[in-house]
């Protein structure tokens, strides 16, 4: 049975055990046949070869960051697989069956799964769920504390730390796969105003209000109040935050922010490029919607499409 790999084992072989108990080779003069039986040991070598060559191509195409909920995801990941590198392709975050065991799995200490008698979309998020499919520069940081520049809605510029490895994924009342995105969320925002730091935006907050989204109903509905016009999918927290105000985080396409979270789509247009931008959704929002038989521009005013569930690898 294969070990599950520390996270400094990646892309990794074992210099010299490769031909480690294996026999001398064998004389060319030997007829067919002839050849002495192998002792059942000397097997062992080939096996744990070919286990850690499928170990490390599946880690060149799966991608962890150093984060403190990779080790446990890539755990999970392993124990999903079966124990057996060679079934990685099973891990694919638009594989149903998958995402379906994740949550079951990663939700240990809530135990949540898909339904299949839903009262309407099931939304997951999965804070630590998005590794395994980072993009390749995010393998030696902390996906989960990525310091970047940004803009917030009044176009000012700033210091962004953004929490980059959760996972969005949304089921239809009848438990079957709609869509699964990767999500960016701000959680510290600095501003500068008058040669002087302002923090507007504070991982507290941030915080807050992300753990009080659990079993909270979402809607959607158009915001055209800012530079860039969006749908965005609204969770009332069992806080009041939003509905008082104090804190309205919606998660919208990639574009501006003041602590809304991005869904990531590699076809956002650039900032830019308004008129572009403001006619783009991402996929995730396009599916979500033809699950309701809706599209894009059928959303005038707020609708409700179903609840949140938050689950966190620990």
């Amino acid at each position: 049975m294969a070990a599950i790999p520390s996270m400094t084992d990646r892309g990794t072989l074992n210099r010299g055990t490769e031909d480690r108990g294996l026999p001398p080779a064998v004389p060319q003069r030997l007829a067919l046949g002839s050849m002495p039986p192998l002792p059942a040991r000397s097997t062992a070598p080939i096996l744990a070869m070919a286990t850690t060559l499928a170990q490390n191509a599946y880690l060149a195409n799966h991608i962890y960051s150093t984060a403190s909920q990779a080790q446990r995801k890539l755990q999970i990941d392993f124990e999903i697989m079966g124990r057996n590198w060679n079934n990685g392709s099973h891990i694919d975050m638009t594989n149903a069956n998958y995402l379906k065991d994740l949550i079951v799995v990663a939700s240990n200490r809530v135990k949540a799964a898909v339904s299949t008698k839903a009262k309407g979309i099931q939304f997951f998020i999965i804070k630590g769920g998005g590794e395994g499919f980072l993009d390749s520069w995010l393998q030696n940081v902390d996906a989960s504390r990525v310091i970047a520049g940004g803009a917030t809605t009044a176009n000012s510029g700033g210091q962004f730390i953004f929490d980059r490895n959760d996972l969005l994924i949304a089921f239809d009342p009848q438990g079957n796969f709609i869509s699964s995105a990767k999500l960016i969320r701000p959680i510290v925002i600095t501003t500068v105003a008058n040669s002087r730091p302002k923090k507007i935006w504070t991982e507290y907050t941030a915080n807050r209000v992300y753990n009080a989204w659990d079993k909270r109903p979402v809607s959607i509905y158009r915001n055209n109040n800012y530079l860039i016009e969006y749908l965005g999918l609204r969770v009332d927290d069992s806080l009041g935050y939003y509905s008082s105000g104090r804190a309205r985080i919606d998660i919208h396409k990639e574009e501006q922010t003041n602590g809304c979270i991005f869904i990531v789509d590699p076809n956002t247009p650039p900032v830019s490029q308004k008129v572009q931008l403001d006619l783009f959704e991402p996929k995730f929002i396009i599916d979500v919607l033809a699950s309701v038989g809706k599209k894009p521009a059928d959303i005038r005013s707020s609708m409700h499409l179903g609840i949140m569930h938050m689950i966190d690898i620990k």
